[in-house]
């Protein structure tokens, strides 16, 4: 089975799940992984896979994004490596309702919705796939964050369909170090289910950037488990000034 965890390139770092809030207006916003090491247990294979995703707020609370990653497999006893561009993804999201995602001082649910584009990765037979999400997220800033996302949609391979759900949780926004974890699952038709489990810390620099370690457990229908560790960046550029 191919070394990969399934987990879609745009997301909200470190996690899977994504949340219910875009950048700000004409703002990019980099998210980077340099540092992510896949290990799967069944074909005692390894693998390198950094991960970029970039995305810019647009007017009426939208956000384009794009992302991909670069799966390159270490050398098996032959010395043969191969390199491939996975999870290719290109992303409209839209948030409907603004809560405490956008202003702490509100009380309510942020709401919003996710269309993604899953374009095929390169050297295999994967076709273009789609998915819907779904996303809410609530901020108590002394407690509790947390992101809750349902998806359904067209998957890569075979066509088939897809369905996502996923919790993530984080520390209080006002705690200097974040402690996270995330439990989610996919299911795609014909193939069988994945569940993942993340834990993981997200560490403020400042309001526009962090740093974030996390290790993630995954389970392929086939029955083999992929373990990844991987070490990130989330960085907000200044947002580009509007002409008067």
């Amino acid at each position: 089975m191919t070394l990969s965890l399934a987990a879609p390139a745009r997301a909200y770092r470190p996690f899977e799940t994504t949340d219910a809030s875009v950048s700000y207006l004409w703002q990019l916003t980099i998210e980077a992984a340099p540092a992510s090491f896949l290990y799967n247990t069944l074909g005692d294979t390894s693998s390198l896979a950094p991960t970029l995703v970039l995305s810019f707020g647009l007017p009426l609370n939208f956000e384009l994004g794009a992302g991909s990653r670069l799966l390159i497999s270490l050398p098996d006893a032959d010395g043969e490596r191969t390199a491939s561009f996975v999870t290719n993804t290109l992303t409209l999201k839209k948030i409907f309702i603004e809560g405490s995602m956008q202003d702490l001082k509100r009380r309510r649910i942020s709401l919003g919705a996710e269309m993604n584009l899953l374009l095929p990765s390169t050297n295999t037979s994967e076709q273009v796939g789609f998915e819907a999400v779904l996303t809410m997220s609530h901020v108590w800033p002394d407690v509790l964050c947390f992101h809750l996302n349902a998806a359904g949609g067209i998957a890569r391979a075979g066509g088939a369909g897809s369905f996502f759900a996923g919790l993530a949780l984080e520390g209080g926004w006002s705690w200097p170090m974040r402690p996270v974890l995330e439990l989610s699952w996919r299911y795609v038709d014909g193939q069988g289910s994945i569940p993942t489990v993340l834990g993981g810390m997200i560490m403020p620099l400042n309001i526009d950037t962090w740093f974030d370690v996390a290790a993630r457990w995954a389970r392929n229908p086939a029955g083999d488990s992929v373990v990844e560790i991987t070490a990130g960046i989330n960085w907000a550029l200044p947002a580009t000034p509007q002409s008067p």
